[in-house]
């Protein structure tokens, strides 16, 4: 393994030149302008001070070079460039090669054929991917920028608080913020970006990964894959049939800009109508509605659901659910005692107006466990229920809320409880019995 060294001149040192072609070099430059080039196998080539060209040859090189301007080709194989300080031009050729740039000041790189791996340090300039799967990481602070050109392939960009530009281009491609130490908003469809990804831009990239906090993530008209990483995130897909996954904390799925009426069952997985359709999701604990009529239904649970404008059908499920139907002539919809309970598990409506011509629907509830089939409640208003009488309904008023109580089986003693806020008083015709 023959190791030449050059001098402070501009030196050429060549695997040619001294018949080294079939042997593993090392080759170091030293101070000037330098030339360096390998041979047939694996060589390591470090440029040092000075403005030097360093072209890898084949095999699976390592280049390396510190200061001034560089020009680095690793041309075949996996090759290793590791480039710091200066100014830069690095091309890959062929291979899987890795990049790993730090303060460098600009730089251009390609990786051309092959999955290539590029990490840039505190650097700014421009990476363009080329064919393969490429992936391009970035530890960046304010000032800096990296633009990414994926090229062919599924490439993704993992973004830090510096300036990031992501060309997607061909295949299926990701931007990352899963390194950020602050919450990000990430428009695709309208290329607007906030938090820690203020000033990034992204063109014809599908998918989105968020960070460990609380994220504002929007997709675009194509297939997008989002996930919201830990946090309390808002994850909206758009149109087209999107894969989202809310991740760890409390995340809403977001339909607010449909442009029409949606049903979505956090339970089933039912996803249809407007941006709804064909879309798939998980890890959600609270979901928002259209402008439109939209049928809104939770999970075992605690959920809260927004109906928005229209007039909305929502169903919390179990556990202790809070529901806001918005404007419109809203149904808030029990379908057994156990969707609110009166004590542990009460749903809350936070918005009844009569006004608007709201609803309370219990008929999915059968008032009598004794009497077959599905029997209706008697609302008694105010009045305490009777001992013996099932299917009785009736309510109490506190500050600022009412609670509604039903009894089914007689013993005089509420089987289910909804609390209904900044509410005076109910009559039959705001429920559905």
């Amino acid at each position: 393994m023959p190791t030449r060294t050059g001098t402070d001149g501009n030196d050429t040192i060549s695997a040619h030149a001294y018949n080294d072609e079939f042997l593993r070099n090392s080759y170091y430059g030293k101070g000037g302008n330098d030339y360096l080039q390998g041979g047939y196998f694996s060589d390591s080539l470090y440029g040092e001070a000075g403005n030097d060209v360093i072209y890898g040859s084949d095999g699976g090189d390592y280049i390396y070079d510190s200061s001034g301007y560089t020009y680095a080709n690793g041309e075949a194989g996996d090759d290793l460039i590791f480039l710091r300080n200066g100014t830069a031009t690095a091309y890959g050729g062929s291979g899987a090669d890795v990049f790993d740039f730090g303060d460098i000041t600009s730089f251009n790189a390609y990786g051309e054929v092959g999955d290539d791996i590029a990490t840039f340090a505190n650097s700014s300039g421009t990476f363009y991917g080329g064919t393969g799967d490429d992936s391009v990481t970035t530890y960046n602070a304010a000032g800096k920028s990296v633009t990414f050109y994926g090229g062919a392939g599924d490439d993704t960009l993992t973004a830090s608080a510096g300036t990031d530009i992501f060309y997607g281009e061909a295949g299926d491609d990701t931007v990352s913020y899963s390194n950020s130490i602050s919450a990000v908003t990430v428009d695709l469809l309208r290329n607007a970006g906030g938090g820690a990804a203020a000033g990034d831009s992204w063109f014809r990239v599908e998918n989105v990964i968020g960070t460990n906090y609380n994220d504002n993530i929007r997709g675009n008209g194509d297939y997008n894959y989002i996930f919201g990483g830990a946090g309390n995130d808002v994850i909206s897909g758009g149109a087209g049939g999107d894969n989202l996954d809310g991740g760890l904390g409390v995340d809403r799925l977001d339909y607010s800009r449909s442009d029409a009426a949606v049903t979505v069952n956090l339970a089933t997985g039912e996803a249809s109508g407007g941006h709804a359709e064909g879309d798939q999701f998980q890890g959600f604990e609270s979901l928002e509605g259209s402008g439109y009529a939209d049928r809104l239904t939770g999970d075992a649970g605690v959920n809260r659901l927004f109906g928005g404008y229209g007039a909305d059908r929502l169903t919390g499920g179990g556990a202790g659910d809070s529901l806001y139907g918005g404007t419109g002539a809203d149904r808030f919809i029990f379908t057994d005692v156990a969707d609110s309970r009166s004590s542990s598990g009460r749903d809350v409506i936070y918005d009844f107006k009569r006004s608007e011509g709201d609803r309370i629907d219990l008929s999915g509830i059968d008032a009598s466990i004794s009497a077959g089939g599905n029997q209706a409640f008697s609302f008694i208003g105010t009045t305490a229920f009777s001992s013996g009488v099932q299917g009785q309904l009736n309510y109490r008023a506190f500050d600022g809320y009412l609670m509604v109580y039903g009894d089914i089986n007689g013993d005089k003693v509420g089987d289910f409880s909804i609390q209904v806020l900044n509410v005076a008083s109910l009559a039959a015709s705001d429920f559905v019995l």
